[in-house]
């Protein structure tokens, strides 16, 4: 399934218009502050689960390469499982620990061992249930959607090297390490290699890993009881109070979480078609 261009193209005019806006007032700092509510339930939420869309790509691209492999007994195809099984087990363990790991994240013993064990279980369960799957479907199955799979590795490591690279390069200090406007910097004011977690606000990584949802609508023409259109909204609000709740607990700025959100859109606009022209072309010489 695929998005259209104009869609992209308002989408970039509204993040010009939003950018200038933002930089000439200070309408980003007086809006970030006034929603600021570190206690609130909803926001805590998004920042337990809002990047599950991140790791959940990841563990399901995993899967499905893992079930397309040629079963054919030979050293590559043994290589391929042993490396496969690897990384289904890492994001099966890695979902269910990020969201534990933001319960305690200011917590001074980090996560208790009786929490770290849970996470461990619930992340074993889900490698057995995504193991079981690869068992019970036929690898045809999964061989249709490599190029799913392709799309969501590709688009997960550049949403994480992107964003954590623009993160020391701009330098920017979060929203609940200041204590007034002469203390704010605007989106634009670089000063870069920030090494303190405290001055890596813009983008936001949260924001850029949960728009990861988006990407999910290329398997929606498999799942025939969602309607696309709804998943596409569900995908874009699940992004946006994401985003919204990094804001109000005071973690990030509205402009760090506008171009974070953009930073995962356009790079699922780009990596999408780069992935899937391949086979368009294969179709098309097929016909000749």
């Amino acid at each position: 399934m695929s998005i259209s261009k104009k869609f992209y193209l308002i989408s970039l005019i509204v993040l010009v218009l939003l950018l200038v806006i933002f930089g000439v007032t200070q309408i980003d700092y007086t809006l970030s502050v006034a929603l600021s509510n570190p206690n609130s339930i909803w926001a805590q939420f998004f920042n337990m689960f809002g990047e599950v869309p991140l790791y959940g790509g990841f563990l399901l691209a995993s899967t499905i390469l893992f079930g397309s492999r040629n079963r054919t007994k030979s050293l590559k195809y043994y290589l391929l499982s042993g490396l496969g099984i690897l990384s289904m087990l890492l994001f099966s363990i890695v979902t269910p620990i990020m969201p534990i790991r933001y319960v305690f994240e200011f917590a001074d013993a980090g996560i208790p061992t009786l929490w770290m064990i849970i996470g461990i279980v619930i992340g074993l369960i889900i490698f057995t249930f995504m193991l079981m799957w690869t068992i019970k479907k036929d690898r045809n199955v999964f061989s249709s959607m490599k190029k799913e799979a392709v799309v969501l590795i590709l688009l997960g490591l550049y949403v994480v090297i992107s964003v954590n690279i623009l993160k020391v390069v701009w330098g920017r200090p979060r929203m609940r390490s200041i204590d007034s406007i002469d203390e704010f910097r605007y989106w634009y004011d670089i000063q870069p290699f920030a090494e303190n977690e405290e001055f890596k606000s813009f983008p936001s990584g949260h924001t850029a890993n949960g728009m990861m949802m988006f990407a999910y609508i290329m398997f929606i023409d498999r799942i025939k009881w969602i309607k696309a259109n709804a998943f596409i909204v569900f995908s874009l609000l699940w992004g946006l109070f994401g985003a919204i709740a990094r804001v109000v607990l005071g973690a990030h700025f509205f402009t760090d979480v506008i171009v974070a959100l953009y930073i995962t859109i356009f790079g699922f606009a780009l990596i999408h078609p780069m992935v899937f022209k391949k086979r368009k072309g294969v179709a098309s010489n097929g016909q000749n």
